[in-house]
């Protein structure tokens, strides 16, 4: 998953001729992340103190990893 976060950091790194087995990896990492921010979406809303502010910030990581992951799909 970090090479895969490192080149979305460079908008110029095209996804063209990326084997399928590749875009499906990829959409599956997506769709964990999407599991990951329904998951602290609801535990932030259920904790509180210092457990919320974490769940906050790890349901703001995933936001982020997902950004980069669906940036790299669209360049596919």
């Amino acid at each position: 998953m970090a090479a895969a976060v490192g080149a979305a950091a460079f908008p110029g790194a095209a996804l063209a001729g990326t084997p399928d087995t590749d875009l499906a990896s990829l959409r599956l990492l997506i769709g964990g992340e999407l599991l990951a921010i329904d998951f602290y979406g609801h535990a932030a809303t259920q904790l509180h103190g210092v457990a919320q502010v974490r769940a906050r910030q790890a349901l703001g990581d995933e936001k982020a990893h997902y950004a980069a992951l669906a940036q790299l799909l669209a360049q596919s």
